[in-house]
């Protein structure tokens, strides 16, 4: 005797395997929303691990190290940084105080350089930082004096200067 049931097949979806991106002149990077004083904040860092090592190398001929005012620079972009809604007025103060702290470092960098510390015995990581650093100075310089919003070629990210925001849509 025949049964008059019918057994359906499950239909097997196949597996989502990612994104087709059809247009090949852009790709997408995941890195954290660029704002102005979180990577002059990242920058700052960088020049003051630069200072940490240059000084290591000629510790014996200087009397101190020179002074980065790393609390006083943390403490100055923390203010900032967790207040959940900042004036324009805030923000570009706080700016200025982070160009300021970079300056400083990029001044006793040189000054390290000058006591005989060598720009070849940095690593070529760090080497390549410095000279980001000093790009990221540059510009956000000229944005905070000219009082602008956008330039062109802008480093959005100190690990990955080469890559260039788009609009999404």
């Amino acid at each position: 005797m025949k049964s008059s049931r019918t057994y359906a097949t499950p239909v097997l979806e196949p597996k989502n395997r990612g994104k087709l991106i059809l247009d090949a002149t852009c790709a997408p990077i995941y890195i954290s929303y660029p704002t102005d004083l979180g990577i002059l904040n990242q920058a700052r860092k960088q020049t003051e691990r630069i200072i940490d090592f240059l000084y290591e190398e000629i510790k014996g001929r200087l009397d101190k190290k020179a002074r980065t005012y790393r609390e006083l620079a943390r403490k100055d972009y923390i203010v900032v940084a967790k207040t959940s809604r900042h004036r324009h007025k805030q923000r570009s103060k706080a700016i200025k105080r982070q160009l300021q702290y970079i300056k400083i470092n990029l001044s006793h960098i040189q000054s390290l350089i000058s006591l005989g510390a060598t720009l070849s015995a940095l690593t070529k990581r760090q080497y390549k930082m410095l000279l980001v650093v000093t790009e990221v100075y540059r510009q956000q310089l000229w944005l905070y004096e000219n009082k602008k919003q956008s330039i062109s070629d802008r480093i959005v990210s100190l690990n990955q200067p080469h890559i260039r925001p788009i609009l999404r849509g």
